[in-house]
């Protein structure tokens, strides 16, 4: 069966370079469990990584080019862990020295130029201390995207798909505006092969991604501890002990396992995507966007019966009805994780019970979901009979 697998990899997806040569990067050591990492891109952007053994606090922004200063504009609300939001940076021979109480007469840089930068040109998702990607679906590209061929198109669809989202939900809209992750952002995968994104940027195609990219930048704002249940509604939740999702391996089924048609991709031995990584609060994440996303789709299609378009709400409708199901999946992933903890990591068990921010969490989503689905299924019976009428008032003529 050929699977498609959207990633969320934005750091390079979102810069047109590719190479050491272009890229200049800079790490700074803070232990052995943790490094600071940061990327310049020749288009005047960066990314900044904050890696610890367990997660990644991960900003991106722009500068203003100068011979040597280096002060970064971010373009996240939480930025607070990145230095060169707050102090000025001086760029030397032997890297970067901040402008600090140590001033750029210190003799080694706050963040030095590394020998070997190859390790550091994957996607910023993928730690070098661990080489775990943290929050990703699929594992990473065997190789590094191909140099834009229109740079303006990424561009181009950011503001169809904030436009676009605008007219059916505000909230989505303002959501996107602060944690947008679309084409060319998020990286195609069909049959485990990377398909690199046409650039594209007509409005047909566009509104048929339009549940990926609300799914995507529903993850991409579940930054930290930040869980999304709707538009502005958002619980932090704090994380404790956990083991793999593919650990409840022994209580599934195998039929089941090659029934279940998310199971391999999210919760299977093979899997190096957060679901599985970061156990329930991995498995968490994905209920949260594929909810949004299902979510978006199916009150567009309501507004586009409301206002006769049956066409586009067809389109909206078969959007959500690929993910629809996603209810069911990770609500028996969830179970089938607490079912294993309680069997075998009662430790683990019990500390997930006494997480009342994580109990919330899932019952609003869940709630918000099964709402959805029941929303769906007016919006496809209306639809039907507006048609219906419609086709009939035609024969009329």
């Amino acid at each position: 069966m050929n699977m498609l697998f959207i990633l969320l990899m934005p750091a390079l997806a979102q810069q047109p370079a590719t190479s050491a040569e272009e890229i200049r990067v800079y790490t700074q050591q803070t232990s052995k469990k943790s490094i600071n990492v940061l990327r310049i891109y020749p288009d005047n952007t960066y990314s900044y990584c904050r890696y610890t053994a367990s997660k990644v606090l991960h900003d991106t922004g722009i500068f203003s080019p100068a011979s040597r200063k280096l002060k970064l504009q971010s373009t996240q609300k939480r930025h607070a862990f990145n230095p060169f939001t707050q102090h000025t940076g001086f760029i030397g021979r032997k890297g970067i020295y901040l402008k600090t109480s140590r001033g750029i007469l210190a003799r080694k840089p706050d963040f030095s130029r590394p020998a070997d930068v190859e390790p550091f040109l994957q996607y910023w998702e993928i730690s070098p201390l661990t080489n775990i990607r943290y929050g990703a679906k699929q594992p990473r590209a065997t190789s590094l995207p191909t140099k834009t061929k229109n740079p303006m198109a990424k561009e181009a669809a950011r503001r169809y798909y904030i436009q676009t989202s605008n007219l059916y939900n505000p909230g989505y809209s303002h959501l996107l505006e602060q944690s947008y992750c679309g084409p060319g952002i998020y990286q195609t995968y069909i049959n485990g092969s990377f398909i690199p994104w046409n650039e594209d940027t007509t409005a047909t195609t566009l509104f048929q991604h339009l549940n990926t990219v609300i799914h995507e930048s529903v993850h991409q704002h579940n930054t930290g501890e930040r869980y999304t249940i709707i538009p502005g509604i958002e619980i932090n939740v704090p994380t404790t002990e956990t083991f793999h999702s593919a650990d409840f391996k022994l209580i599934v089924p195998n039929d089941l396992k090659k029934a279940i048609f998310r199971y391999e991709t999210y919760v299977s031995e093979s899997s190096k995507v957060g679901a599985n990584v970061s156990g329930i609060y991995g498995l968490l994440d994905e209920f949260s966007a594929y909810m949004n996303g299902t979510r978006f789709c199916v009150q567009a299609a309501q507004l586009s019966n409301n206002q006769g378009d049956y066409l586009k709400a067809g389109t909206m409708l078969k959007q959500a009805g690929q993910t629809y199901f996603a209810w069911h999946e990770f609500r028996l992933f969830i179970a089938w994780y607490l079912h294993y903890a309680f069997d075998q990591r009662r430790d683990v068990y019990n500390k997930l019970m006494d997480n009342n921010n994580l109990r919330l969490t899932f019952t609003l989503i869940d709630d918000e979901f099964k709402s959805t689905i029941k929303l769906a299924e007016k919006v496809c019976e209306r639809r039907l009979r507006g048609m219906e009428k419609q086709n009939s008032q035609l024969l009329k003529l």
